[in-house]
């Protein structure tokens, strides 16, 4: 198993992962952007983010629910996401 991501390099997958496909226009995120009330991330674009968090960084999110406030801005969430563990590659 390879060791996770750190916080920064996950914050900056995220950024641009959300740029590039979950918003329709030149908009960039920042650190403090409210991806949930301002529209960012609705419930298909979550599981989308997951998706990804998965399949290109390797982590496991867990199956269970997952508390909204780690989706709160782009800092919660690469908070959130660099704790989680890494997939097992065996």
């Amino acid at each position: 198993m390879r060791d996770g991501i750190n916080e920064e390099t996950c914050r900056e997958e995220l950024r641009s992962y959300i740029e590039r496909e979950l918003l329709f226009s030149e908009e960039r995120i920042e650190d403090d952007t409210a991806l949930i009330a301002d529209g960012v991330l609705d419930s298909i674009s979550i599981v989308s983010l997951f998706a990804f968090l998965e399949e290109d960084l390797g982590l496991v999110v867990p199956e269970d629910r997952v508390p909204i406030d780690k989706l709160e801005t782009l800092t919660t969430l690469s908070a959130w996401a660099s704790t989680l563990p890494a997939r097992s590659l065996g």
